[in-house]
């Protein structure tokens, strides 16, 4: 749920540190309460008055969303939904996770926030039910065993869910994330002529994100996409299994790996001796995967692999933070070489909270920006982003900016998610 704490939006918002926060409340504090926080931290200087708009704009906004789910999310009978019924307000929110554990209440992931679906909480007898519903007997078996268990679970509304579900200090939990069955093609995703164009070539293709931006879907757009090319052997890595597609005009496999220990790196040299020309990863982390995926770059194959992330730069600067000292010259000079673009996904909450916009930020490695990123100058690849020249891509900001002013997202929306909140409220205010 979101905070609606004046100084934890101020905090969010990064106008202000913590230690000035806590400092204005020691002063509020002396003063026997008589002052809001907000007028306190305008009277030090240490915001102009159109940040305490913005804040408390922001602040009554949130308030209003939370009384908005707080009543929508009621079940005035006094009744424990149904597992259909959950699943079947999940999917008019278009919310991307549903949360369900015992002796709490079922909660949903909208636009990477989690808000309670209903205000009943959940019994034993309702998970068991839940377990009973969704499991086969061999499945029941192992999640018995195990104390956990990963699985599928088709819905109705052209729907699946990939359900995780263990044991947790309460009883039984379960985390179902929602997917479409029908695959939307990348141009419904929006993505252009460049991007169809970086997929004909060989190297390293990256999206980023959260959890639950939607890289799984971009993964399964862009798989769909290259099958009905000619001639191809396209590969799929996943640890989760969510990729169920087939070719149309090439062949496309998929491969299991386990996440423990070095599996990824294990089964990416595996797919090296497969004879693929694409390699599809629904998750790259860990140094000695990565090394292997620009190994394979540098043999001539496309690889197309998410990634987490919160930012096209920070997303490049962590990777290479993950090798040892000694070896992230060589890797720059390699992810210089391969490296087609980053791209970072965020799934927003529309204005009128009844769907989710897809942005990005682009990081298109051109001359200028391959030779930063050989340096390690990530500095300058922020510079080169923030400039807004399309052949080097376009910030997130810009993007956020662009859907503040079509009056499709709230500000606070996009001030959450800005990296540089100062001139994000300079151009939206």
């Amino acid at each position: 749920m979101e905070d609606t704490r004046f100084g934890i939006i101020l905090l969010e918002t990064k106008f202000v540190g913590k230690e000035d926060i806590d400092r204005c409340l020691q002063l509020q504090f002396l003063g026997g309460n008589t002052k809001p926080l907000g007028q306190i931290i305008l009277e030090e200087g240490l915001i102009h008055e159109n940040v305490l708009k913005l804040v408390l704009d922001v602040q009554e906004r949130r308030r209003e969303r939370i009384e908005e789910e707080r009543i929508l999310g009621e079940t005035h009978n006094g009744r424990i939904p149904t597992l259909q019924e959950l699943l079947h307000r999940s999917l008019s929110l278009e919310v991307t996770d549903l949360l369900l554990g015992t002796a709490q209440p079922p909660f949903v992931r909208l636009g990477g926030r989690l808000s309670k679906l209903f205000a009943l909480p959940l019994t034993q007898a309702w998970m068991e039910g839940f377990l009973d519903t969704v499991l086969s007997e061999e499945e029941k078996e192992i999640f018995e065993g195990k104390g956990f268990i990963q699985c599928r679970m088709q819905l109705e509304s052209g729907f699946w869910a990939r359900i995780n579900a263990f044991h947790d200090s309460k009883g039984i939990s379960a985390v179902l994330r929602l997917f479409p069955s029908e695959i939307p093609t990348l141009t419904n995703l929006g993505y252009g002529p460049w991007h169809l164009g970086q997929l004909e070539k060989n190297g390293l293709f990256l999206i980023s994100g959260r959890s639950g931006s939607g890289k799984t879907t971009t993964l399964a757009s862009m798989v769909h996409y290259l099958s009905k090319q000619t001639g191809l052997h396209i590969q799929v890595l996943t640890s989760h299994g969510e990729f169920c597609l087939r070719g149309e005009r090439s062949l496309v496999t998929t491969k299991l790996f386990d996440e423990k220990g070095n599996g990824l790196a294990k089964a990416l040299r595996a797919a090296l001796r497969s004879d693929a020309d694409i390699l599809v990863l629904d998750e790259l982390n860990g140094s000695d995967a990565m090394e292997v995926a620009l190994q394979a770059a540098e043999m001539g194959k496309l690889v197309i692999a998410a990634v987490r992330g919160t930012g096209t730069v920070r997303t490049l600067k962590s990777i290479v933070g993950s090798f040892s000292p000694a070896r992230r010259a060589p890797v720059q000079k390699s992810l210089a070489s391969t490296l087609l673009a980053v791209v970072q996904q965020e799934l927003i909450p529309s204005r009128d909270r009844k769907s989710l916009i897809l942005t990005r930020e682009e990081l298109r490695m051109d001359a200028d920006a391959s030779a930063a990123l050989e340096k390690g100058d990530f500095e300058n690849l922020v510079l080169l982003l923030n400039l807004g020249d399309q052949e080097t891509g376009k910030s997130l900001d810009e993007n956020l900016m662009d859907l503040v002013e079509e009056d499709r997202i709230d500000v606070d929306e996009a001030i959450s998610r800005a990296m540089d909140c100062p001139r994000m409220l300079k151009a939206v205010r």
